[in-house]
């Protein structure tokens, strides 16, 4: 089959995810005569170091490590507590549920359903049928299962 010739290829915008490097490229591979503004953009970006997506701060990171190991302590935790604990020590974290287990449950929902949101926190999002977000979505789905657990075993005391 041939092209249609009225159609013309498809040329990316330079501006929108213009790095220094293909900056310089550019300037050097197409010197346009008073085409300042190419240099200026260059200038800019070499200035501002700007790449892709801005990096994520240290607290960000902190605070994903956090979530991410109470995301795999939580089942841990009330599984055997249910099972094993003493009877006095699991009637008082039973009791505690009315508080903690509707914000765990709606924390665990969003990374269930918005895993890749919650990578989007670290760094560029990966893709939502991938294997990072899939395990994430895994992990919230097995909170939730420990919390019902949990309160199918004590009861709901």
């Amino acid at each position: 089959m041939q092209a249609s010739a009225q159609r013309k290829p498809y040329n990316r915008p330079a501006i929108t995810k213009l790095t220094p490097e293909d900056a310089k490229s550019e300037l050097e591979a197409k010197p346009a005569p008073g085409c300042e503004n190419a240099q200026q953009l260059l200038d800019a970006l070499k200035k501002r170091r700007i790449s892709g997506a801005p990096r994520p701060g240290i607290v960000r990171k902190i605070a994903f490590v956090v979530a991410l190991i109470l995301l795999f302590a939580a089942p841990v935790v009330l599984l055997t507590t249910a099972v094993s604990a003493e009877l006095a020590l699991r009637d008082s974290l039973a009791r505690l549920t009315v508080f903690w287990f509707p914000l765990w449950a709606l924390f665990a929902v969003w990374v269930t359903l918005d895993a890749v949101a919650f990578y989007g926190f670290i760094g560029p999002r990966p893709d939502p049928l991938g294997p990072k977000a899939l395990g994430l979505s895994a992990l919230g789905v097995v909170n939730l299962g420990a919390m019902l657990l949990f309160v199918i075993l004590t009861r709901g005391r």
